[in-house]
């Protein structure tokens, strides 16, 4: 009872939308019969006028005419409804009714008479039935009526034309079906309270039998078309009712053999299914099979059951090759997929409910169905270049349906491989039909998928197990494929594609980086051979598509380079990623395998071949990732070389060897088209400072000297070689990738690693080669002879000048300088430090007076700065190591003496020279230097002699006993007074003065109080005779001060 009364609630709700579909339809028919009366109205109006305008005419009334009669208004076109079958369609542009001029309408007022041959032309005018306009062109004195604006409807609306017609068509004749088949609800609901379920069977069949006899009878009658095929589906919904609830519903069961009330069922379905052909419609071809697989799902489930929904579902489909039903097709692929689920939860909620058998006739019942509903598309209908949403949209949810359920059929087994696999390569080969038949979107949907599908079936193989760690395996199987499909696309010459599938390709590549690298650096996988065989079958594939790819570059319309940087521009210099990636695999397989001595050299061949590859392909981003994987060999090896110290020497060594044919490779390999030129940088800088490192590393536990003296020897070879090549190219390098510039540099770095080891390794070590010569002094004369080599290099004559020659070499000067420092600090006992700052100043001077270059020209200007250093050397030295009672002989007496009396020297010699005139200073610290001219040029004086002055001070100060001192200030004072003489400088007269007064205030302050007799007699007397002195000097050269003041007035 419950049963029937659910039944009836679904009735009563399906009976109201059935009605509202049949408003609208009737309404969109009363819309063309209405039209058809307007173009009636409008005709006959148009008579009505023709006849008016005859008759007034023939009684010669023109006059009446011309003021009664009104121009006549264009009305718009209308067209007579016929049936479908017989209204012939209308080329586009081609109308029922031609319009006429507004002229031909029009009565013209003030005509002639001589025009009345014409008027009675007029009255000949013939009205063209409307019916029989098609089968007669009309002529030019035909009437023709204006056509309307598209959509325009005059003098009514829509809604109130809509509501007018309500009472005028077959509304009653529909309400009156839809009450009839309510009431019949009810009476067989009565009905089954009454009598046996097999009675209640034969009133349901008999009642649908006598709507669909109805529908049959009125399908004769062109105006109960619709209400009959609505009657016919209606009659057939019925009877499936009746055929259901025979064996599955409470209260209309009357069969219990499961067998008998499935074969009833089936009669019904097929009763539906022909009624659904019959309708000629897509809303009841969907009607009747979503109503036969809905009473199907309500059914015992059985495979019986999902072959049979399978047979509904594919004459579904097979309607759809009648027409060009896509919303048909979309609701019966999307009908059997809520069908098919119901099944599978009814027989299980897990995957092991259900029996291996069912599962596989489920896969191949949907493999066929997805199959059928993908090759409805390439049919010739669907030719057509635009993209359609309807059709894309049910084709792509045919797959989704598909893939889903194979999926759910194939977990926890292996075989769903093989079944997406058996998809995706029919998707590919459909798609190229498609393509054969211009259906494009098509032919663009079906290979994503088909691609899609594939990688899934790849990646499904992790149920295989053939390994306990099958990712980077999968992984690599699937880079492989994108390669593959890249390739095939590449083929095709199809852009779109192509760049999808690079960027597919690119993905999953990096991820095979990251997770090999990944499982390398955690050392997990140390040793696998599986994945390392893996990395280098991917490396191989990569290397074939590169060339592939660039085979295909001329003959392809769009840059096949896999580059995103030029996507729309085709330009051989683009960087390939899958180039990157090829670059960087031998490095991920050396890190599995970086424990094997062979694996050094195996992976050092890779290299070396992949170079010579990237030479002859000419591929941007395999050149960037070679340059990144042999720098991170590099690197690794010699980690890994001090990772495991417990390896011999021989074994390092060995270990270590294949990375110089490497870097010769990549020094050699490295021509570069685009550019025309070659790029020498990266295999001349590895291969020169991995000899720098592997002489250290190796023989720095022999002998201490031998790593700086190899590397001194290396920049010398660098020297010659660059040179050798100047001449060898008569100076222009530049398309051999410029590899003497790169030997300069290289030149330069080794000179300061020199410098560097020896002032912080070789600057402490005692060892002695023979006769108490120690070994760091022969390293020295031999640094010392490479700088000065390097300092006396020129430019070349001819060719490219490299910057080298205005930054770096013009700077060697200041290197030789700051070594010869280094060594005389270094060599020489603290003591003797002013000795040593003042003897460097003069060499530093005598260098630059005797040269006359340029190069040696700044050398007077470190040679001041040298004088500074030993007057602040002998002040500091003056107050820690000099005392008034050490002897004259001592060591830091005499350093002191010794300092003094050569800046005496200096400033001698220097005095000529003081204005700094003519220097050059190298580019790269001319700023500086030149600010600090600018600065001692202001007071040059100042800067020369004032520095003495304080340090002969403070060294007599602690010197001399302090009975004496007072006479040494005073004849520094004479001194000073004099060189004011000499030098006309009034300064140098006021500082000595100030010394006088100084040396006065101490002769009567202390030498006084302190000293004894004859010590006052002594200071007294030298201290006023050498006043007098000064007096009579004074005197004698008055004049010369006198104008060198007025000098100073004239020029202020």
């Amino acid at each position: 009872m419950e049963t029937l009364l659910v039944i009836l609630v679904v009735v009563l709700l399906f009976m109201p939308l059935a009605v509202i579909y049949l408003l609208f339809k009737v309404n969109s028919l009363s819309g063309k019969l209405h039209e058809a009366e307007q173009l009636t109205q409008e005709l006959s109006n148009r008579l009505s006028k023709l006849e008016f305008n005859f008759k007034h005419l023939s009684a010669g009334k023109k006059e009446v005419a011309e003021t009664e009669v009104q121009p006549a208004v264009e009305l718009p076109e209308r067209q007579l409804y016929k049936h479908p079958e017989t209204q012939k369609e209308l080329t586009p542009g081609e109308e029922l009714m031609p319009p006429v001029p507004q002229e031909e309408l029009t009565l013209q007022p003030g005509k002639e008479e001589d025009k009345k041959t014409e008027e009675k032309q007029q009255e000949s005018i013939l009205v063209v039935d409307v019916l029989d306009y098609n089968q007669s062109m009309p002529d030019a004195n035909t009437v023709r009526v204006a056509p309307a604006e598209k959509g325009e409807t005059p003098h009514r609306s829509p809604v109130w034309s809509w509501l007018g017609s309500l009472g005028s068509e077959n509304w009653i004749g529909v309400v009156g079906s839809v009450l009839l088949v309510i009431g019949a609800v009810f009476l067989i609901t009565y009905a089954a309270l009454k009598v046996p379920p097999v009675y209640r069977f034969i009133i349901i069949s008999g009642f649908s039998a006598v709507v669909g006899s109805l529908g049959f009878v009125l399908q004769r009658y062109r105006q109960w078309e619709a209400l009959a095929a609505w009657l016919r589906s209606i009659g057939g919904a019925l009877f499936l009712f009746g055929c259901l609830g025979s064996g599955s519903i409470p209260g209309l069961q009357w069969i219990d053999n499961p067998a008998a009330a499935l074969g009833l069922l089936s009669g019904g379905i097929l009763v539906n299914l022909v009624l659904g052909y019959l309708g000629g419609r897509q809303i009841f071809a969907s009607l009747h099979v979503i109503l036969s697989l809905t009473a199907l799902s309500m059914a015992p489930h059985s495979i019986t059951t999902l072959l049979i929904g399978a047979v509904v579902t594919l004459f579904g489909i097979a309607l759809v090759f009648r027409e060009k039903w896509d919303a048909h097709l979309l609701v019966t692929l999307t009908a059997f997929f809520v069908f098919h689920f119901i099944w599978y939860v009814s027989l299980g909620t897990t995957f092991n409910d259900l029996q291996p058998q069912q599962h596989y006739t489920a896969i191949a019942v949907y493999l066929v169905i997805g199959i059928c509903g993908a090759v409805v598309h390439y049919r010739q209908t669907y030719a057509d270049r635009r993209f359609e949403a309807l059709p894309f949209i049910a084709h792509l949810l045919n797959w989704l349906y598909m893939s889903a359920a194979i999926a759910a059929h194939s977990m926890g087994t292996q075989w769903k491989t093989v079944y997406i696999a058996i998809g995706a390569f029919a998707a590919f080969f459909l798609a190229r039909k498609a393509k054969k038949a211009g259906i494009l979107w098509l032919y663009y949907t079906d290979t994503l998928l088909a691609q899609i599908a594939m990688l899934l079936a790849l990646l499904s193989l992790t149920d295989w197990k053939w390994s306990a760690d099958h990712e980077i395996t999968i992984l690599s199987l699937m880079y492989l494929e994108a390669l593959v499909f890249i390739a095939i696309m590449l083929l095709e010459q199809e852009q779109w594609l192509y760049r999808t599938g690079t960027l597919l390709t690119h993905l999953l590549g990096a991820g095979l980086l990251v997770f090999g690298l990944t499982e390398t650096i955690n050392g997990n996988e140390t040793g696998n051979l599986l994945h390392a065989g893996m990395m280098l079958v991917s490396l191989a594939a990569s290397a074939g598509f590169l060339v592939f790819m660039m085979q295909r570059f001329e003959d392809t319309p769009f840059n096949s380079i896999d580059s995103w940087h030029h996507i729309k521009q085709k330009r051989p210099d683009s960087i390939s990623v899958t180039g990157i990636v090829a670059g960087l695999l031998p490095f991920v397989v050396f890190a599995y395998l970086h424990n094997q001595l062979w694996a050094v050299y195996a992976v050092a061949l890779l290299f070396m071949l992949l170079l010579y590859l990237r030479n002859r392909v000419q591929v941007n981003g395999l050149g960037i990732g070679l340059l990144a994987g042999v720098l991170l060999l590099h690197y690794a090896v010699w980690q890994n070389v001090y990772d495991y110290p417990q390896w011999s020497r021989w074994y390092q060594f060995t270990y270590t060897l294949p990375l110089l044919p490497v870097s010769v490779a990549a020094l050699v390999w490295s021509y570069v088209q685009t550019g025309k030129t070659y790029m020498r940088w990266p295999g001349l800088y590895l291969l020169v400072l991995g000899l720098a490192f592997t002489a250290y590393y190796f023989l720095e536990p022999l002998w201490a000297f031998a790593p700086a003296l190899v590397w001194l020897a290396l920049s010398l070879a660098t020297l010659e070689t660059a040179k050798w090549l100047q001449r060898h190219f008569a100076g222009d390098t530049t398309a051999q990738g410029q590899p003497d510039r790169y030997l300069l540099q290289l030149g330069y770095w080794l000179l300061l690693a020199f410098m560097i080891r020896h002032f912080n390794v070789h600057a402490f070590l005692q060892q002695e080669a023979a006769a108490g010569i120690k070994v760091r002094w022969l390293a020295e004369v031999a640094g010392f002879g490479a700088l000065l080599y390097w300092a006396l290099q020129q430019p070349p004559q001819s060719g490219k000048v490299y910057p080298l020659w205005s930054f770096a070499q013009p700077l060697m000067p200041e290197m030789l300088l700051a070594f010869s420092i280094g060594v005389a600090l270094t060599e020489v006992q603290e003591i003797w430090y002013p000795a040593v700052w003042a003897g460097l100043s003069l060499v530093a001077l005598l260098i630059s007076v005797k040269q006359q270059q340029p190069e040696t020209s700044r050398l007077r200007l470190y040679a001041l700065g040298l004088s500074w250093a030993a007057a602040v050397n002998i002040i500091f030295h003056s107050i820690n190591q000099i005392n008034s009672g050490m002897g004259w002989l001592e060591p830091a007496w005499v350093s002191g003496f010794t300092a003094i009396v050569l800046l005496f020297v200096f400033v001698a010699l220097f005095y000529p020279y003081r204005q700094l005139q003519g220097l050059y200073f190298p580019p790269l610290i001319s700023s500086f230097l030149q600010m600090a001219t600018n600065l001692i040029l202001r007071q040059s004086m100042w800067w020369i002699f004032y520095p003495l002055f304080v340090a002969v001070a403070v060294f007599l100060y602690y010197s001399f006993h302090k009975s004496v001192l007072t006479l040494w200030w005073v004849a520094e004072c004479f001194l000073i007074f004099s060189l004011a003489i000499y030098t006309r400088q009034n300064h140098f007269r006021h500082v000595a003065f100030a010394g006088i007064v100084v040396c006065l205030i101490r002769l009567v302050v202390y030498d006084l109080a302190q000293t004894g007799t004859l010590a006052r007699a002594l200071a007294f007397l030298g201290m006023g005779g050498i006043l007098l002195a000064m007096y009579v000097v004074g005197n004698r050269f008055k004049n010369r001060m006198e104008e060198q003041t007025g000098n100073a007035n004239t020029q202020t």
